[in-house]
């Protein structure tokens, strides 16, 4: 994940780098202008993955937060049972 958001933020920072490179024109070429769109598809993929991971961790938390529930409840039930 972390690696894709470095991937972009080079992506754009190779963008900004070739306008800045090639000068200042009154239009772009068509190499700038695949580039940008690359870097946005690019972009567009990584805040996708973000949300996916995000929503998955959310889950993964909701989920070990019940299993700590129950450990909990099956050590106190061992207690219980230890102590007859």
């Amino acid at each position: 994940m972390l690696d894709r958001i470095i991937k972009v933020a080079l992506s754009f920072a190779l963008c900004i780098s070739l306008v800045v490179v090639g000068g200042c024109t009154k239009y772009a070429s068509q190499d700038d202008e695949n580039t940008l769109n690359e870097a946005s598809q690019a972009a567009v993929s990584a805040e996708k993955e973000l949300a996916k991971v995000v929503k998955e961790r959310k889950q993964l938390e909701k989920e070990l937060s019940q299993k700590e529930g129950e450990l909990s409840d099956a050590k106190a039930e061992l207690e219980n049972v230890k102590t007859r």
